[in-house]
């Protein structure tokens, strides 16, 4: 099966809780240990190594121990590999705007993240709203959401991540901006929205309020939220080298204040310190992109609610490739076993979920800029 850049479904804002989690979270917890002792259970704060050495059997057990709620133990875990859920809710709605699966392997120094887009269909009620986005409060918050998702994709997911999504313009200030080469214009008015986008073409340093200009623009793109979510890629690449060229302790200081109150996990400060260090020493070409493969379609083919369909065997494929713990490879009857991700009820959905022929395809950090610019773009008039 062929892997190689590729564009992304629908999905509002779909990266941003990606890279506050696994790029800005595990260093700004790594600056706060160790300028403040710490306690990992109540007890007397002790020191960072100390915190180290009785937290940092959390991550060896999980790669060792076999996976809870019903998800088959295919094969001994490789060792340092831990999945992440990691969502961003929409404050208006009580729905999720993101939903992504993370994985961190900190004995390869290797990343992947898989966009699961938030309109996907999934059968987790008897109600007839069933995008996947309002999963979250159907069963019982983001535990409930986790153990769903591991269930049928046939993965254990060790950690999750709630985050505030409007913080991603104050995190772009307090790292002194980001660095981007925007190949066009960017121009757009939508009063209904909020939204005043004008951005110029050119090399440019991004600030909080144009950061979330570029990153909500689409209007240009001829693919509209297909185009936008390509264009994020770019902007990942980009904030993740201004991460890692900024890193200084001031610098994470701010980010501290920026994100406290903002994220939801349930990673202990010790786990989320030793994490920290592989995280840190991600380079682009290890990072490794994704959405799970599937199609937009509608309830009654031209008309009605839409939905994302996965199409089983490439989401299979992409799980196996991207997300997979093990040391052999998910078994193909232990992904999506109860047939959650289709329904009979709408017949062209269970034919896109069925569908053989499409690509399982996925990209690494370095291919960012050049699958940017190849965005096809609304002509302006003469």
């Amino acid at each position: 099966m062929k892997y190689h850049t590729a564009p992304f479904t629908r999905i509002a804002e779909v990266l941003r809780a990606a890279f506050v989690l696994a790029v800005i979270l595990f260093p700004i917890l790594t600056a706060f240990v160790l300028l403040h002792p710490v306690s990992v259970d109540g007890s007397k704060p002790q020191r960072v190594e100390e915190a180290v050495q009785r937290e940092e059997s959390d991550i060896e057990d999980a790669d060792k121990d076999a996976p809870e709620d019903g998800i088959p133990a295919v094969s001994t875990r490789r060792e340092g590999v831990t999945n992440f859920l990691i969502a961003g809710k929409d404050r208006a709605s009580g729905l999720l705007d993101v939903i992504v699966l993370a994985q961190l392997d900190t004995k390869q120094n290797t990343a992947s993240i898989v966009q699961i887009p938030r309109d996907t269909y999934a059968e987790y009620t008897e109600r007839d709203y069933k995008k996947l986005n309002g999963a979250a409060s159907a069963l019982g918050g983001l535990d409930g959401f986790r153990n769903f998702l591991a269930a049928n994709l046939g993965i254990p997911i060790d950690h999750y991540a709630l985050v505030d999504l409007d913080c991603v313009g104050d995190i772009v200030d307090a790292i002194g901006g980001v660095p981007i080469d925007i190949p066009a214009d960017m121009d757009y008015e939508d009063a209904s929205q909020g939204l005043s986008i004008h951005l110029k073409a050119g090399k440019q340093i991004l600030n909080g309020d144009t950061a979330e200009a570029f990153l909500r623009f689409r209007a240009g793109y001829i693919t509209a939220d297909l185009g936008r979510l390509d264009a994020q890629k770019l902007f990942i690449s980009a904030f993740l080298t201004a991460v890692k060229e900024n890193t200084s302790l001031p610098t994470l200081v701010r980010i501290i204040r920026t994100l406290y109150g903002r994220v939801e996990t349930d990673l202990s400060i010790g786990s989320t310190l030793k994490l920290a260090v592989s995280a840190l020493k991600l380079r682009p070409e290890a990072l490794t992109m994704a959405t799970l493969p599937g199609k937009a379609v509608r309830t009654e083919e031209t008309a009605g609610a839409w939905y994302y369909v996965i199409c089983r065997e490439a989401a299979y494929e992409t799980v196996n490739r991207l997300l997979n713990v093990y040391e052999t490879p998910i078994k193909e009857e232990d992904f999506d076993p109860l047939e959650r991700f289709t329904t009979t009820a709408y017949p062209h959905f269970d034919r896109i979920y069925r569908e053989t022929d499409t690509e399982s395809e996925a990209f690494s950090g370095t291919e960012i800029d050049g699958r940017y610019r190849s965005i096809p773009r609304v002509q302006k008039k003469a």
